[in-house]
C-alpha cells in the first residue's frame, strides 16, 4: 500500500498544479497569451498535450507514454514512462511562431534518470498536433521522435 502511495505522488503533484494554475490566471491573462503566443485560437500552445515517443536506434521499446503541460507562464511539467516506469520532470518553454521549444529535468523517476536534462524541440499544426524531436543533454546520450495531441 505504501508503495502505491509513492506511485501516485507525481500524478497527485501533476493534477493538482495544473488546477492550481488554471484557476490562478485570470481570464484576461489567458486572452493575452493566446494573442502572444498562438495565431490559431482553437489550439493555443499552452494547455495539456498527450501523446508518446520513441528512443532512436531501440524500435524494440516502440511507442512510450509522453504528457506535457505548457503553462502560459512559460513552465513546463513534463510526465513520461519509459517500460511502465514513471517520471516526472519540470522545465521551461518558448515558441517561435510554430516552432516550440522546452528543456526540463527529471524530479522523479528510475535512480539512472534523475537529474537528467531533456531538450524538446517540435512544431505545431493548426490542428492540435506537436511534433518533433527529443533528445539527452551531455554527458547522457539519447534522443528521438515525439508526437502529442492537444487534450485541453
Amino acid at each position: 500500500m505504501h508503495y502505491l502511495m509513492l506511485k501516485l505522488i507525481p500524478v497527485l503533484l501533476l493534477s493538482s498544479s495544473i488546477f492550481v494554475h488554471q484557476k490562478a490566471c485570470s481570464t484576461s491573462e489567458i486572452k493575452s497569451e493566446k494573442n502572444i503566443q498562438s495565431p490559431n485560437k482553437a489550439f493555443p500552445i499552452h494547455g495539456l498535450w498527450i501523446g508518446s515517443y520513441t528512443v532512436k536506434g531501440e524500435p524494440r521499446f516502440g511507442n512510450q507514454y509522453f504528457e506535457i503541460a505548457i503553462n502560459p507562464n512559460g513552465t513546463v511539467i513534463v510526465h513520461t514512462e519509459w517500460e511502465g516506469h514513471k517520471h516526472l520532470s519540470t522545465g521551461n518553454w518558448s515558441m517561435k511562431r510554430n516552432k516550440f521549444r522546452t528543456t526540463f529535468t527529471c524530479v522523479y523517476g528510475l535512480p539512472q534518470h534523475i537529474d537528467v536534462v531533456e531538450t524538446f524541440i517540435g512544431t505545431r499544426s493548426g490542428n492540435g498536433i506537436l511534433v518533433g524531436t527529443w533528445e539527452n543533454e551531455p554527458p547522457k546520450n539519447g534522443s528521438g521522435n515525439v508526437t502529442l495531441f492537444r487534450v485541453n
